[in-house]
């Protein structure tokens, strides 16, 4: 099945998109940066990682760095290799290991991690593309690009956990390509100028069964990560600086050499909620995210979330949303019989089911993943942490990983009231089903 360039004002390779493996790079990400450059000393605070934060070395380690220029980074693999490693040692600085959080970001780090963001179009600080989409590498170069072949680059815990954690939404995303070309095969199809029901269904049936399949997928986290780890050894790295006071960081985080004395950002930290893919899902799909608690007004947070997306990924959902109305078109097919046109009840019962099958899916994922937080993130932070049977941890460094306080309120490493905002989200993708035609003659 092949793309239609028609239906979008650029190609999907300026979008950075392959039609086989989607919103993630066809080549490999960069494994390191030239060894002979001024990067190697970020390369090496890399290779050491585990050690330094064991050790308690870290930040002493950042602090012996200098300012490095990185407009000598002149190809985008460099760019999104230095983004990747730059996100790592931030975040490893600011959460430390047992250590006080750190409100100060030293211009090291700040400096070229703010500059290297606005080359790719990103916010600086942690997010999906960097330990997801440029994580990453095949184990044969050959082979497959699933969970059988691939493993990651970097983690923050050294934890196999932490990997697959990753690897799971890498896997996902892996889907992407034949799920895009689904979308924009079925948008085609609307705007041509006599539109074929049977084609239109057959797209939106490979589209349902991309999702389906990374629904598949996302359940095969529980194999291979624990939520003890999960939750007391990994997330508090993937926090960012916004709503963040109960962590230890009620301003945000101040990016010296940057922004000005006293000056403060705040950023969520990595989510799910920054997949490129997810987000064209929802678009295709006519799906509408409203503000948590309300059915009415914008849902801010997720309309932020693009902001942690690649500048050219971003750019796709924006000309996605001016140009695609699937929902729309066979909608008005089903308003009632003359509203279907030349088109028998059948052929637009069909494509009707079609698309209620794609919305199906996609809440069922939406479910799964409810599921999983629920495991993930709410049962471990009611329960605190227990080390060989003593409650009693101290937990006031641990950032984002601390027992739920007496409000219940679970917050994502995107700084939001997690369980209210999964859970609408997924209210509202059941709520875009479309029903029967709805007059018969």
């Amino acid at each position: 099945m092949r793309y239609h360039s028609s239906v979008l004002p650029q190609s999907l390779a300026e979008y950075e998109i392959d039609p086989v493996t989607g919103f993630l790079p066809p080549e490999e990400p960069l494994r390191r940066l030239p060894a002979d450059g001024p990067f190697e000393l970020w390369e090496r605070l890399a290779d050491d990682f585990q050690g330094l934060m064991l050790s308690g070395q870290l930040r002493k380690r950042v602090h012996e760095l200098p300012v490095l220029d990185v407009d000598a980074l002149t190809t985008q693999p460099q760019r999104r290799r230095a983004f990747l490693v730059l996100s790592l040692l931030t975040h490893a600085y600011v959460w430390g290991k047992h250590e006080p959080v750190l409100s100060d970001l030293p211009p090291c780090l700040a400096v070229p991690f703010c500059k290297v963001s606005e080359m790719l179009g990103l916010c600086p600080v942690v997010c999906n593309a960097a330990v997801v989409i440029w994580n990453w590498k095949r184990i044969d170069p050959n082979g497959p690009y699933d969970l059988s072949n691939m493993t990651t680059l970097h983690t923050f815990s050294g934890a196999m956990d932490e990997s697959w954690f990753y690897l799971i939404t890498t896997a996902i995303e892996a889907r992407g390509g034949r799920a895009l070309g689904a979308i924009v095969g079925a948008a085609a199809e609307t705007k041509a100028e006599a539109p074929c029901l049977d084609t239109l269904a057959q797209h939106l049936s490979v589209l349902a069964d991309e999702i389906e399949e990374m629904g598949k997928i996302l359940i095969r986290m529980y194999e291979r990560c624990d939520p003890y780890v999960f939750f007391w050894k990994v997330r508090a790295y993937l926090a960012g600086w916004a709503n963040m006071k109960e962590a230890g960081l009620p301003d945000g985080l101040h990016y010296e050499g940057v922004d000005a004395p006293g000056v403060y950002r705040q950023y969520p930290g990595g989510s799910a909620g920054q997949s490129a893919l997810m987000h064209a899902l929802d678009i295709a799909l006519g799906v509408k995210h409203h503000r948590t608690g309300s059915s009415s007004g914008r849902n801010k947070f997720m309309e932020a979330m693009r902001d942690h997306m690649p500048g050219p990924h971003r750019k796709f959902l924006e000309d996605l949303e001016r140009n695609v109305d699937i929902r729309g078109f066979v909608d008005q097919l089903s308003a009632s019989p003359a509203a279907a046109g030349p088109y028998t009840i059948k052929a637009v019962e069909h494509t009707t089911s079609a698309y209620n099958r794609c919305v199906d899916q996609l809440k069922q994922f939406r479910d799964r993943h409810i599921q999983m937080v629920t495991l993930y993130v709410v049962m471990p932070a009611r329960k605190g942490p227990v080390v060989g049977g003593y409650r009693g941890v101290d937990t006031r460094h641990t950032g984002l990983a601390r027992p739920s306080d007496g409000n219940n309120v679970h917050r994502g490493t995107g700084g939001t009231d997690v369980m209210p905002f999964l859970k609408q989200m997924r209210d509202e993708t059941r709520a875009t089903k479309l029903n029967a035609l709805r007059e018969h003659p």
